[in-house]
């Protein structure tokens, strides 16, 4: 998979502000690019050759405030970066403790199933024995008539017991 640096937008988005805030950082320290200029004048048999070498005064005046200028963005896009980063590190270490806590729940809500179904075997087990202990007393005690169907039951039941 891609790194995790590549798929968050905040990431995304500082990484390449940092290549370009640096780029204007170095580009405000260099001198700018001298001009040149060539001519020819023809009077007649003279002819007159002009060279010249132009810089541009003002961007030299200005560049030692449009470096401060720019090495103060360049922090900034950096202090934003780096801000990014911690964020993605906080919100994965908080998915992956999320991950964990979600784990330990899902074996502990296994065991307390677990747990609880074997308890409601050994209720129904209990409870079964006592629903038939009942049943019987009630067709002995004439209660429940013999041909309805929980007096067949009960007999056959104890028509098995019997056969043992």
């Amino acid at each position: 998979g891609q790194p995790a640096r590549l798929t968050r937008r905040g990431l995304q988005a500082s990484v390449p502000d940092l290549g370009v805030s640096e780029a204007d950082l170095v580009q405000a320290g260099r001198l700018p690019n001298p001009g040149f200029s060539f001519g020819r004048l023809t009077k007649g048999d003279e002819i007159e050759l002009e060279r010249g070498v132009h810089f541009d005064l003002a961007t030299l005046i200005a560049m030692p405030m449009r470096r401060g200028l720019e090495s103060r963005r360049f922090a900034q896009t950096q202090g934003a970066a780096a801000s990014s980063v911690l964020a993605l590190a906080a919100d994965t270490r908080k998915a992956w403790v999320q991950a964990v806590a979600a784990e330990e729940s899902l074996r502990y809500t296994r065991q307390v199933m677990q747990a609880a179904e074997a308890g409601a075997a050994s209720w129904e087990l209990i409870a079964g024995g006592i629903v038939a202990l009942a049943l019987a007393r009630r067709c002995d005690l004439g209660l429940v008539p013999p041909r309805t169907a929980v007096g067949r039951r009960v007999r056959h039941h104890r028509g098995r017991r019997a056969g043992r």
